[in-house]
């Protein structure tokens, strides 16, 4: 019989068994092994599946080496014959079946084995490489939000945040500010009045002093004929008529009647 063999000088048609690669009764006929399964020995034995994640297109195959490794990044079940059994990961994409899968980019998740595509992380977000779920999409330095996977929020102005995932911004230092979305400390300067380093907390001009700008710049002695007794933010007021002081004045009374 086709694909059966026999021993010696057999006279017996149960002598003829199946070969490898085939299955049937001892006797009868004998049939190849389905695309991605497998039988090593000769005889009654059953076909073996393929394992998951191969595959094989030879019939009848005699061996396991036989059964091929899907592409890189794809997975396939038990028993496949068809290489387009071989579908994408999660956080993998291509535009068809039985291919090498790539990645989904930064700032991209798939959550979905298969073809379809790798969907944007929700705004103010971001994600590894080949990420899996939009959970995996975390609040970019200088946002927040209470979980990943959700959009995220500038922090507002005076406040910062250096770290990404969820979680709440922080306050600037006493005596400077930020902009929206800041994402250190170094961000908090001093606000126009105030002095000292980026990122520290400021103190406020002396009287007699100003600043009108902001950022790490030192104060300025008012100039002469003028004065300020306030501290902090604001301007050097002019001395009254016929009148003047020193520079760095910080009292009305160092305004003194000029000569003449």
């Amino acid at each position: 019989m086709e694909h059966s063999n026999s021993v010696g000088l057999s006279s017996s048609e149960t002598a003829c068994i199946c070969d490898a690669g085939h299955v049937g009764e001892d006797g009868g006929p004998c049939v190849a092994c389905a695309a991605g399964s497998y039988k090593v020995e000769n005889g009654t034995g059953v076909c073996v599946a393929c394992g998951a994640d191969t595959y094989t297109v030879a019939v009848p195959a005699t061996s396991a080496s036989m059964c091929v490794s899907c592409p890189a990044h794809t997975s396939s079940g038990e028993g496949r014959g068809y290489i387009t059994s071989c579908i994408c990961d999660g956080g993998y994409t291509a535009g068809s079946d039985g291919v090498e899968c790539t990645a989904c980019g930064v700032g991209t998740y798939k959550s979905e084995t298969g073809t379809g595509a790798c969907l944007v992380c929700p705004s103010g977000t971001n994600s590894s490489l080949a990420s899996t779920a939009v959970g995996n999409c975390s609040c970019i330095a200088g946002h927040t939000a209470e979980s990943d996977g959700v959009a995220c929020a500038a922090c507002e102005a005076g406040k910062y945040k250096s770290v990404t995932g969820a979680g709440a911004c922080s306050s600037c230092p006493a005596g400077t500010n930020s902009s929206a979305g800041s994402d250190g400390v170094y961000d908090c300067i001093c606000v126009a009045g105030y002095t000292g380093p980026d990122g520290a907390e400021c103190t406020a001009c002396d009287a007699g002093t100003f600043k009108e700008t902001t950022g790490a710049g030192a104060c300025s002695l008012c100039p002469v004929g003028t004065f300020r007794n306030s501290t902090g933010p604001g301007t050097c007021s002019a001395c009254p008529a016929w009148t003047s002081s020193g520079e760095g004045s910080n009292v009305s009374t160092d305004c003194i009647c000029v000569a003449g």
